[in-house]
């Protein structure tokens, strides 16, 4: 048996995504015990089934508690690989050739939603009852390496959402959710935050993130409690826009960055590319920076605004138009980082305006050679009017002794490290690390990882061994911040520094696509 589970369908998601407005879910609580939260205005409490139960009443404090029933089942699946999000294509071809070579289930899914931190992609391998019984078979896998053994959840566990007055009195409950509703739409706002009841001070939920539109509390996956935020997609811009290119950006590259923060979340809505089956989104920059609506800003409003509904579209379908800090003057396309397929509006080039044919730096000396020399990107923080805080991200340098890296590696005592492959964008696709055991990574977050989280993969390594052999030091010379794909939001800024307006910036970022709005 070979199984998808990745939320559905892409017309069945595109059609379930205009039918709810153009709204957008993000997780703004996460696997938490219990919240604290308050409305500046009154909200209608709503169960599951629709039925209303309550109004909370403005600025009063409200707790909210699960109890927990019956226990879930559980599974146990051997994780084979784990990939990143974009990788969905690589996933199910690997997926195909496992279950042609073990005969056993084979699952491709969404890694639940747990450390906030990433949606994953992972193909797992068999349903054992018990953890023991995964890890005997495991035993038999002489040539297949398996990252982990994932335990699943076959049955969820039950319980009760619980909301509580400040007296500690329950006003409302529901074995699902409860849904919190704004009476006025437009101006009311939520309070919200994680409670520690032995610490909790009625004042602490001043210094809480605030948040427009819906919020719904629900038992996850995992027996905890989850807080989405329900809202308008262009309300969800107004705070994710700042917060991922600077709200000191020029209007002309906050326009921008509102257009492929748009077409980003639609285009992974519609595709069914979310991070859980109880919301699209989390609120970290692994998805879209989303910190409520204290941290918006006039100037933000007034670009999401004149780009109302605005999405990048190429061969009639939203463009996934993501977008790093820096691409150290290298854009590389998707296939490059991520593999599948080649995506034409995605294409390797000079982060430059003028003849931006990027040469080939497959070769690593050719990509050593690139970064050591100066440049005209324009995300080169050598320009006037650069920001301060992201010139740290165009080059840099980590540094590990040999007992430092061995410790980090995790196979023993380290000999090399080795990139056996680079795109022609000079990202590192695969690396090699040769200790008492080999170990390979071939994902973009996974390299990074095994370097202690470098910026990029825009890197080369310089290993220097000891007389015996083992690793003396590594020394990592990269460029940029980010996976380098799309549009780069340091030469974005500086396009706009320049006088380009946001259409020119797209269309240097992006190739051959269009502008299209989808509503008004």
């Amino acid at each position: 048996m070979l199984c998808l589970l990745l939320a559905g369908g892409p017309a069945k998601a595109q059609e379930k995504f205009r039918a709810r407005n153009f709204r957008v879910r993000v997780a703004v609580q996460h696997e938490v015990e219990a919240l604290a939260l308050q409305g500046l205005g009154a909200y209608q409490v709503i169960a599951a089934n629709g039925r209303p139960l309550t109004q909370m009443t403005a600025f009063d404090p409200y707790f909210v508690q699960i109890t927990r029933g019956q226990p879930g089942s559980r599974l146990y699946r051997l994780v084979l690989r784990e990939l990143d999000a974009h990788q969905v294509d690589p996933a199910v071809e690997y997926a195909k050739a496992a279950k042609d070579a073990y005969g056993l289930p084979v699952k491709v899914l969404r890694m639940p939603a747990r450390d906030r931190h990433e949606s994953r992609i992972i193909v797992t391998l068999g349903e054992f009852q018990t953890l023991e019984a995964a890890r005997n078979y495991h035993q038999t896998l002489k040539n297949e390496k398996v990252r982990y053994i994932y335990e699943d959840r076959a049955r969820a566990e039950q319980g009760e959402v619980r909301l509580l007055n400040r007296q500690g009195s329950i006003v409302a409950r529901d074995s699902r959710f409860l849904r919190l509703v704004p009476l006025d739409i437009a101006a009311g706002s939520l309070r919200l935050m994680e409670l520690n009841p032995s610490r909790f001070k009625a004042n602490d939920l001043l210094e809480a993130r605030r948040y427009r539109g819906e919020v719904e509390l629900t038992i996850n996956e995992e027996g905890t409690l989850t807080a989405v935020n329900d809202l308008w997609i262009e309300y969800y811009l107004y705070s994710v826009v700042g917060g991922e290119i600077g709200q000191d950006a020029p209007v002309e590259a906050l326009k921008a960055q509102a257009v492929v923060a748009r077409s980003e979340a639609v285009a992974k809505i519609q595709r069914g590319i979310v991070s859980s089956s109880f919301f699209d989104f989390f609120d970290t920059p692994i998805a879209q920076l989303y910190r409520g609506k204290q941290e918006e800003d006039p100037r933000v409003l007034q670009a999401v605004d004149a780009t109302r509904g605005e999405i990048l579209v190429w061969n009639g379908q939203a463009v996934d138009a993501v977008y790093g800090h820096s691409c150290g003057g290298v854009i590389a396309s998707a296939h490059d980082v991520w593999g599948g397929m080649h995506e034409g509006y995605s294409v390797r080039r000079l982060d430059r305006l003028v003849n931006d044919k990027a040469p080939d730096l497959s070769n690593g000396s050719d990509a050593h050679a690139y970064t050591s020399k100066p440049t005209d990107a324009l995300c080169n923080p050598e320009q006037a009017g650069f920001p301060a805080y992201a010139k740290k991200y165009f080059r840099w340098t980590r540094r590990f002794s040999g007992a430092e890296f061995s410790a980090l590696a995790g196979v023993g005592r380290v000999k090399d490290v080795v990139v056996e492959r680079r795109s022609p964008s000079g990202r590192v696709t695969r690396l090699k690390i040769i200790g008492d055991r080999t170990w390979v990574a071939d994902d973009e977050l996974e390299i990074r990882r095994a370097l202690d989280h470098v910026n990029s993969t825009f890197f080369t390594v310089l290993p220097v061994q000891d007389e015996n052999g083992y690793l003396k030091s590594l020394t990592v010379y990269g460029a940029g911040f980010g996976h380098g794909v799309g549009m780069c939001q340091m030469g974005a800024f500086m396009m706009g520094k320049k006088g380009y307006n946001y259409r020119q910036i797209l269309a240097h970022y992006f190739t051959d696509v269009k502008i299209r709005r989808l509503y008004r």
